[in-house]
């Protein structure tokens, strides 16, 4: 009894020590940040006003967390704000909904005054800045039109001209008829799958095509609990920037719109074509209009694509199949054409990835896929299949790991991003046969780290390739940490420095992302949902590795330039 009673006032103390201590390094961290900019008039505005609550406990940890955030933080990654910023900054702060702001605060707080010592404790801050990053997105995730809750129809839809055709779908323009204008604009895409096999019932069809709603954010059906049926043995995957943002989904009776009748007659029903082999209820998905594909992109560029759009492309693949394979799906058919782009008032291309009719979203078997007959599809374009999917064979115990598989076909369509013939489309190179050395050399223009990243993801044995994480953690390193850290001489930064780093860069995104977006894509906004896609799912141990892979890399880059 006497050991329990001790071992309680043991642990309780030091807990209390441990509070006591953190509030003396909160009131120092604050002192400080106010002796600094102590002159400054509109922070003694700030501190008159946080007198009144100088008494409350909670309240002055509020105020002291907002004031952090003000001083320290911002002054980190902005340098000098300016005046408007900094007024807009107050405002915000003061004046409105700040819980994430004051949960990422003890953040910066501990990053800038605490001792970490233990790398669980360094994890564990990654957390916060997952959580708070994550906290903010949807505002900034969210289309230029909005559906609202109500479930969506064809009544409810103003159907525009096709804009493309696909062997299995066809998608025509498409507006809101509540929002529709007399400019005859069309802000949406509606998606309309051709029916030729199932019936025309809506659960039949439904389950036939449950993979191309896989991205979608609203099921409309009037069946209790069907979906949730579905979703308890599929993955059903949540938004993200780099995904398709499929805004709703709906079974309905196939429509005679125009053109119909010439550019997919036998996808139609007898009742519409005499000469149609189509059934007369379909699946139609509802999605965000896009400029353009990847391929057409490219087209259009013809070969002038800048570096930094390039890198800015191959990121925002990386990061989608890092989405896709962080909840256990394999699109199994990326190319160029399923790719599609978004380009901003800066003419900076948003990339996303579309068309999940050929996707793995198994919650059963996950990414490894039971093998026993041929009769199981492998997927899509056998062009760009990997390696260890099209060599497979058969067998009672074989499986299809697609852990990778989506990696290396980035890594192929990274050819054509940096403005090069993919290697796979050609007579020469083929994923079934080839070698790692037959992959061609990529230009000079293309950095050093890129070109070795590409050549890491197109490697025949998965096992050699980095996961997905850590290959979209290698471009994020690339694009935006200190150029010290991506040199393989001196020292390779400590769990400090990496999260000081993420710090920075969280508040930076909190600042200026979250106040002048206002949901309009304007200047840097594909690169602020870059930076957020890296920080929600931010880990010391990913990020310590590609930091490692690049130096390694960068040195025996080195090593072989000295014995040539």
């Amino acid at each position: 009894m006497i050991r329990f009673v001790t071992s309680r006032l043991l642990q309780h103390g030091r807990q209390l020590w441990r509070q006591n201590n953190r509030r003396l390094v909160h009131t120092k961290i604050a002192e400080n940040s106010r002796k600094r900019r102590g002159n400054s008039a509109r922070t003694d505005q700030v501190i008159r006003y946080q007198e009144p609550f100088q008494r409350y406990g909670f309240s002055r940890f509020v105020v002291h967390a907002r004031k952090l955030l003000l001083d320290n933080v911002g002054v980190k990654v902005a340098g000098n704000p300016t005046s408007d910023i900094r007024t807009q900054m107050v405002k915000k702060l003061f004046y409105s909904d700040t819980g994430p702001m004051v949960a990422f605060v003890g953040i910066a707080a501990a990053a800038e005054g605490a001792t970490l010592l233990q790398d669980a404790e360094l994890e564990e801050t990654c957390w916060k800045i997952r959580e708070t990053v994550e906290k903010f997105r949807p505002s900034w995730d969210e289309a230029e039109i909005s559906i609202g809750d109500t479930p969506i129809g064809l009544d409810d839809l103003q159907i525009g001209a096709p804009i493309a055709k696909g062997c299995s779908a066809v998608v025509h323009a498409a507006a809101l008829k509540r929002n529709a204008g007399p400019s005859h604009t069309y802000p949406l895409a509606l998606k309309i799958m051709f029916n030729y096999d199932v019936q025309s019932n809506a659960l039949a069809i439904v389950r036939a095509m449950f993979r191309e709603t896989v991205p979608a954010r609203y099921r409309a059906l009037e069946v209790a609990g069907f979906w949730q049926h579905l979703a308890d043995q599929a993955t059903l995957l949540p938004p993200h920037p780099n995904v398709v943002s499929m805004l709703g989904v709906f079974c309905a009776q196939m429509p005679n719109l125009e053109g119909a009748r010439t550019l997919y007659p036998s996808a139609l029903p007898p009742r519409l074509h005499e000469s149609g082999f189509g059934r007369n209820m379909s699946l139609f998905l509802l999605m965000r209009r896009y400029h353009c594909s990847l391929r057409d992109f490219l087209d259009t560029q013809a070969g002038r694509t800048t570096t930094r759009w390039a890198l800015l492309l191959f990121a925002q693949l990386l990061e989608a199949v890092a989405h896709l394979n962080r909840y256990g799906v394999a699109h199994r058919d990326l190319k160029s054409d399923n790719i599609l782009i978004d380009i901003g008032t800066d003419g900076t291309p948003g990339l996303v990835v579309a068309d999940f009719g050929c996707c793995v979203a198994d919650k059963r078997n996950g990414l490894r896929v039971p093998y026993p007959t041929a009769e199981v599809d492998k997927g899509g374009n056998t062009a760009l299949m990997a390696p260890e999917i099209i060599t497979q064979n058969p067998g009672t115990f074989a499986t299809l790991d697609y852990t990778k598989a989506d990696l290396w076909t980035s890594g192929a369509i990274a050819y054509e991003i940096f403005g090069a013939e993919n290697p796979f489309y050609s007579h020469n190179v083929k994923s079934y046969s080839y070698n790692d050395g037959d992959l061609p050399v990529l230009t000079d223009d293309v950095p050093l780290i890129v070109r070795k990243l590409i050549g890491n993801l197109l490697q025949r044995n998965p096992k050699k390739r980095l996961s997905a994480d850590v290959a979209a953690n290698v471009m994020q390193l690339f694009l935006w940490a200190p150029s010290t850290w991506l040199r393989s001489t001196g020292m390779a930064p400590t769990h400090p420095e990496i999260l000081q780093w993420l710090l920075c860069l969280t508040s930076k995104v909190l600042y200026e992302n979250a106040m002048d977006s206002k949901g309009q894509r304007g200047a840097q906004f594909t690169e602020y949902f870059l930076i957020s896609s890296f920080l929600v799912r931010a880990s010391l141990r990913r990020i310590e590795k590609a930091i490692l892979w690049i130096r390694r890399t960068v040195a025996e880059e080195h090593l072989e330039d000295i014995k040539v």
